[in-house]
């Protein structure tokens, strides 16, 4: 039976390799869980013999501004809908490559389709958890508010911050725990083909049998994170900082075409490491359940296939 805990120095190579020589995959790994990009941009606008007071802006400037606000938009709704499609395939095909089978662009690409559906329902899910603890911060202020209108200043002001500090915490407590079960759940929606709300709950019993190797893996993940974001701060800083300082020399947007190249850095590396983490997630995944196959916990067998058509 496999160390538990030799898992993630072995993992951590062989997610390397599956990311460096399937460099295809950066693609899936940049749009999977929302990868996108921003856009921004300004300008200053002045009119001979009047450099004071605010300009209103002319009926070219508003439809500019509206077609940048829909392309913005249209860009926005695209990375959502390959951030559905490519996080399927992108699973899909880790476990596919790591079978010693072949695959290429096109088979991910289709291989995401069957699982659209499922990882948008999925999504949903976490948008309303999100919400509901908005709403629940949302409550708190209100409460606040109304103590301190109705019945005394300090009384209203401590109450709301102390509400709004409870629920807060209890919010950073429940993502701390939601991170395994969804960590696996997901890869329980598209490996083993459970629909969502099967997964999740199949993501808390693995993560309550496998604890351990659960949080050893999720803390090699974080320190990997951390050198990360160390290393492209690094890269990207010097660009950043000569912009900044280009800008404020001579007053203008020329200094930002020095972000260029920091984003064309920035988008590779980017893509890089969430290919690095989805794919070291996923045989950390894998692992764990052959582990528990030999433990005979299950029933033996390999994990099975994804079904053609979305299910759940």
């Amino acid at each position: 039976m496999p160390d538990e805990r030799a898992l993630p120095g072995r993992l951590i190579k062989q997610a390397w390799e599956i990311t460096w020589k399937h460099k295809y995959l950066w693609f899936f790994g940049f749009f999977a869980f929302g990868g996108s990009g921003n856009c921004g941009g300004g300008g200053n606008f002045n009119t001979p013999g009047n450099t004071s007071g605010f300009n209103a802006p002319s009926d070219l400037e508003i439809a500019l501004l509206i077609f940048l606000g829909l392309v913005f938009l249209a860009l926005v709704l695209v990375a959502i809908y390959l951030s559905w499609r490519c996080t399927g395939g992108l699973i899909d095909r880790v476990r596919h490559i790591a079978s010693g089978k072949t695959s290429n662009f096109r088979e991910t690409w289709e291989a995401g389709r069957p699982f659209f559906g499922r990882i948008f329902r999925y999504w949903g899910l976490m948008v309303l958890f999100v919400l509901a603890w908005l709403l629940l911060l949302g409550l708190c202020a209100g409460i606040g508010a109304l103590l301190y209108f109705f019945v005394h200043e300090i009384a209203g002001i401590v109450v709301g911050v102390v509400l709004g500090l409870i629920v807060l915490l209890a919010m950073i407590a429940a993502m701390v725990l939601l991170t395994p079960i969804t960590l696996w759940g997901l890869r329980y929606m598209v490996l083993e083909n459970m629909p969502v709300i099967e997964g999740l709950k199949a993501g808390w019993g693995l993560t309550k049998r496998k604890l351990g190797p659960t949080v050893l893996n999720i803390l090699v993940m974080i320190g990997f994170g951390l050198g990360f974001g160390l290393a492209t701060l690094i890269v990207v800083c010097p660009f950043s900082l000569g912009a900044i300082g280009i800008m404020a020399a001579t007053e203008s947007t020329l200094g930002m075409l020095l972000f260029l190249p920091a984003l064309a850095l920035l988008f590779p590396l980017i893509a890089v490491f969430k290919t690095y983490t989805f794919s070291y997630y996923t045989l950390a995944f894998m692992e764990l359940r052959n582990i528990e196959h030999s433990e005979g916990q299950i029933l033996p067998g390999p994990v099975p296939p994804p079904a053609p058509a979305p299910i759940g």
